[in-house]
């Protein structure tokens, strides 16, 4: 005979007024790579056409995560100034900035 035990479940939110859940999220990080990544292509540092560095190397550059480096390219590729190609890599816009 199998026997169940009623078990009372944790409540997550328990001890929450011990716990400091107003700590400021960080926003910054992939913002400040768009943006300066943004200010290359307009001074023409990468020009129209151009492949960009990896992921990898744009991560190394700036001293942030492959996944930092991820959501500044998204921010970029959403105001039209990069272009991704499957398998060939991160291109600026033939021009730059004219979604």
């Amino acid at each position: 005979m199998l026997v169940l035990k009623a078990c009372r479940r944790r409540d997550p939110m328990e001890g929450a007024e011990r716990r400091n859940l107003h700590m400021p999220i960080p926003t910054g990080g992939y913002r400040e790579v768009a943006e300066d990544l943004a200010a290359r292509i307009k001074s023409g540092e990468y020009a129209a056409g151009e492949r960009l560095p990896t992921y990898s190397e744009l991560s190394d550059l700036y001293d942030v995560s492959v996944t930092t480096v991820q959501r500044a390219i998204i921010v970029l590729q959403t105001r039209g100034l990069v272009v991704g190609l499957q398998g060939r890599g991160l291109w600026v816009a033939e021009d730059p900035g004219s979604p």
